[in-house]
């Protein structure tokens, strides 16, 4: 044992005796800087947890702007498609509904008036784009004359001929809307002049289509054409008298 104690003063005899209290100072230091460190990792660690929930609701976000972007793409396209912005040879909705009702106006008016009406000459055509390609592109409406063998644009028309025109229009509009509309009954049409403008043949092919298609309904003519009082059976006469006042006459012949 003493033997043991001299070897260990021989060894320890030539070093500083150690500052205790130093040490101490420096254990406390440690230790209060493993605690902050630990409190460090705690809250770096919540931050962690922190983001990922941060993450994981972003890329619900995401999620849900990529399913409102697809949203927006279909309704974009679908508008698009409606009103004919997909290209510039796409009709709007509404002028492709009205051209599909002009197409049977037409070929119901070739079919029964405008012929017998310009002695076979004429016939509706649409036209290929109107002059407006967005907004009436294909409600234009061309005659196609068989004297000439080309279509052209019913403006060329003389006021005979688009008195004619519209009156075959006007009366197979009549006619197809009383047969498409779900029983629909038109009873009642009137005609307000233009008849002033015919020829005595074209006046009396126009009384014999007015004839026909008031087989179904009562056709009014509202015209000062005389001609015409020989071949309308009942008339109501209305006469100026002058001081603001108008007589008016009921005839049946």
């Amino acid at each position: 044992m003493k033997v043991e104690i001299k070897n260990i003063q021989q060894i320890i005899q030539n070093k500083k005796r150690p500052n205790l209290a130093l040490i101490e100072e420096e254990k406390k230091h440690t230790n209060e800087n493993y605690v902050f460190l630990q409190k460090k990792l705690v809250s770096a660690e919540n931050e962690v947890e922190q983001a990922k929930l941060i993450l994981s609701e972003l890329k619900k976000v995401i999620k849900e702007q990529d399913k409102d972007a697809s949203k927006k793409a279909a309704i974009t396209k679908l508008y698009n498609a409606i009103s004919g912005r997909a290209s510039e040879d796409k009709l709007r909705l509404e002028t492709y509904v009205v051209q599909n009702y002009l197409e049977k106006i037409l070929d119901y008016a070739n079919l029964h008036f405008i012929n017998q009406l310009s002695n076979n000459r004429y016939r509706f055509e649409l036209a290929g784009e109107g002059n407006n390609r967005r907004m009436d592109h294909g409600l234009d409406i061309n005659i196609y004359d068989n004297e000439t063998g080309a279509a052209r644009s019913a403006d060329t028309l003389s006021g005979e001929e688009t008195f004619i025109a519209a009156l075959s229009i006007a009366l197979a509009l009549s006619e197809v809307v009383q047969n498409t509309a779900n029983g629909v009954q038109i009873k009642t049409l009137f005609i307000d002049e233009g008849f002033g403008s015919l020829d005595q043949e074209t006046l009396q092919k126009s009384m014999q289509a007015l004839e026909q298609i008031g087989e179904n309904r009562l056709v009014g003519v509202i015209s000062h054409v005389e001609e015409m009082k020989a071949t309308i059976g009942q008339q109501i006469i209305i006469n100026k008298m002058g001081d603001g006042r108008s007589n008016i006459k009921s005839v049946i012949k």
